[in-house]
């Protein structure tokens, strides 16, 4: 178990609406610390605020090949894109992207 008055150097990361590369939207809430080994984590819920999701912070911004699987020639130019990208910054995360959006 971690030492409660260590301090942790944090990424800032923007809570809010955010689409993920492959097309899915996500609303970030905020980030955390993964107890068991320190790591910065971003957390985030999808279409139910009551299912929340991990993901490392490092991976948060990383940019991803969109056709991750496709065999490239070395003649193909490959563009990348980043896995998730900010759509609206908001300042409460418990909502759903359909409140969100206007819809209730």
């Amino acid at each position: 178990m971690e030492n409660e008055g260590t301090i942790h150097k944090t990424t800032v990361i923007a809570t809010g609406l955010y689409k993920h590369y492959k097309g899915p939207e996500y609303i970030v809430i905020g980030t955390g610390i993964n107890t068991e080994t320190g790591e910065e984590v971003v957390v985030y819920h999808g279409d139910n605020p009551l299912k929340l999701f991990v993901r490392p912070a490092s991976m948060w911004f990383e940019d991803v090949g969109p056709d991750r699987d496709k065999e490239f020639s070395a003649t193909e130019l490959r563009t990348y894109v980043p896995r998730f990208q900010l759509l609206q910054e908001i300042r409460c995360g418990r909502m759903t992207i359909k409140e969100l959006r206007g819809g209730g």
